[in-house]
Formats: structure tokens, sequence, C-alpha cells
């Protein structure tokens, strides 16, 4: 089947809202700092979780839960849900999934700077010049997550199967499977969903209580 990013009427939406906790020490740098080796990223002087970076983690976890899957309307619907690659059998298609990058909401920023060493791989010591420095979140700031799904009417594209799949996520969240960032190995970036909001829209069923919803977020929808 044929597919592009333009096909398909909007038959509904489904939003998800949460606050994301690191439960350990999270790095998500930039590399840019002339003093640092990984420095923060920030913007305005705000700490941020990068959704390109968030979704790559999702997407990641995401797939190894729908690869061992037996469902074929599972997975097909996955592949849709974030958008299939130039040069698989079909046309290109986008992520159904809208993500904001993720802003640190705690009243004062808990950062730290240390530094490490690399370690060469081969005999175990340090390497030579190695050290390095970088800032860190310490644990449990705060951060939100908004995340926007679209849902067409074209190309197989099923609600139950897109919900079941923000379910999936939702849970993996709570339970703190997720890590971010740097040095996830090490300990680092354990994140906790908490505060969890899930709102499905059906239209043109609901599409009243979407444009409520646009307003109350302050948000300018369009017509679906």
């Amino acid at each position: 089947m044929k597919t592009t990013e333009k096909d398909g009427k909007v038959t509904g939406k489904i939003i998800f809202q949460a606050s994301v906790f690191n439960r350990s020490n999270l790095l998500v740098g930039s590399g840019n700092d002339e003093v640092l080796d990984f420095e923060l990223i920030r913007e305005d002087d705000q700490v941020f979780i990068p959704a390109s970076g968030f979704v790559g983690m999702l997407r990641k976890h995401f797939n190894k839960w729908v690869d061992v899957s037996k469902d074929n309307k599972l997975k097909k619907n996955a592949r849709y849900f974030w958008g299939i690659e130039r040069g698989e059998e079909e046309d290109l298609t986008q992520s159904h999934l809208i993500l904001d990058d993720l802003i640190w909401i705690t009243n004062k920023p808990t950062t730290v700077v240390r530094d490490g060493v690399g370690i060469n791989p081969k005999d175990g010591r340090a390497k030579r010049h190695g050290k390095y420095d970088y800032e860190l979140i310490e644990p449990d700031a705060e951060f939100t997550l908004n995340a926007e799904i679209t849902i067409r009417e074209e190309n197989g594209f099923d609600k139950d199967v897109f919900l079941q799949l923000v379910n999936f996520m939702v849970t993996e969240g709570k339970a703190r499977k997720y890590r971010q960032g740097a040095f996830t190995s090490h300990g680092f970036g354990e994140l906790e969903w908490k505060y969890v909001k899930v709102y499905r829209f059906d239209f043109p069923t609901d599409a009243d209580a979407w444009f409520d919803y646009c307003e109350s977020m302050g948000v300018k929808a369009k017509s679906q």
C-alpha cells in the first residue's frame, strides 16, 4: 500500500501529559561549552530535554517490545505510529507523534559539575589526556511531558491499537523503565512518569470537546 504524509482525513487525536522525574543523575549534554566537555542543554538559561532525543529513546525501547510481538496488526500500526522511512516498501510517512521539548519546572535547578576520566577498554587503564568535565542534573528534577498523536482515516490506522501503543509507553514510564541521556550503563538517566493524563478525541463526535480542550490549553485548533 502506497502512503504519503498528506494522505488520510484526521479522525482522532490522543493527548498524553505527564510529569517526568529523573530518579538518578541525568546528563543531556550539548558538548558546545568552551569550559566543560559536556554542558547541559539550555535555551534562555532554561534547562530542558530535547524532544528529538526523548523520542529516539522512546522509539528504541518501544521497538524492542513490538519486535517480539506476534500481533501483525500491532506491528503494522507501530510502523505508522513512528513513521516509515524512505527506502522501505512504502513511501515516506511522517511520525504521528508530536512531542514538545521537556521543560524543567523545578523551582530552583540543581546542577553539579563533575570530572571523569576515559578508560582504555583493552587494559582498563586511564587514557592519557582522557580527563573530562561534565554537568549533570541531580535526582528528582521535574520536567513537563506533552504529546499529541494524530489518527487518520486511511492506510489501516486503528484508533484502539494506537491507544494500546500509548498505554504501553505510559505503563513503562510509570514503571521507571526508561533511561535518558549519557552514562545510562552507569545508572544515570532513570526516569519516572507521574500524574499522567490521557485524552482521546474521536472526530466528528468529539469535535466540540477538542476545541474546548485546545482553548483551555491556549492553543488555536484547526478545523478537522
